[in-house]
């Protein structure tokens, strides 16, 4: 099963207000697609990978979120993505792994709650764009406070990977939008 994150909480209004062409150093993808294992185990990923990156440019971010694989195998990875990214203006953004995302020359890292906290990884790893997945107001509140240009509300629907818990709603939402 593949995901797809969106909600992105944009920080600097200026930036908002950027055109689409502007550098994407400055301005945030405005489409996320975000891989699980099954994704990236796939034989064609790197060709996926390579026509959403041409397809989007700097509009999309794709996030390499695979957590079986070995650091060596995902910094690979991430180093041919991030060659990708280069060429087409795409971001490449490393799930859970400042160190990857880094020393990969990602343009970003999604934080997770196991990974460090969006404070640790800006002195880590100062450029470096960071997104924090949220799954509760106070979550979203440091997170933003830290630092994270962007935040990714978890668990919003009841999902099968979550079968045992309610999903957060729209409520959850409401409260992120206006505390964040």
């Amino acid at each position: 099963m593949s995901e797809w994150g969106t909600g992105l909480a944009q920080r600097d209004e200026s930036v908002a207000s950027e055109p689409l062409n502007a550098s994407p150093d400055r301005r945030l993808p405005i489409l996320h697609a975000v891989t699980n294992d099954d994704v990236v185990l796939r034989a064609d990923f790197e060709d996926t990978a390579r026509q959403v990156m041409h397809a989007g440019g700097p509009r999309i971010a794709v996030h390499l979120r695979a957590s079986t694989l070995t650091g060596r195998r995902l910094h690979d990875l991430a180093c041919r993505l991030a060659d990708l990214q280069n060429e087409t203006g795409a971001w490449l953004v490393v799930n859970d792994r400042a160190d990857v995302a880094l020393t990969s020359g990602a343009r970003g890292v999604q934080l997770t709650s196991r990974s460090m906290s969006a404070a640790d990884a800006a002195r880590a790893a100062p450029g470096l764009a960071i997104g924090a997945s949220v799954h509760s107001v106070e979550d979203a509140t440091a997170a933003a406070r830290a630092g994270a240009m962007w935040l990714v509300a978890g668990h919003v629907f009841e999902t099968e990977s979550h079968a045992a818990e309610k999903g957060r709603g729209a409520d959850f939402i409401e409260r992120l939008a206006t505390t964040c």
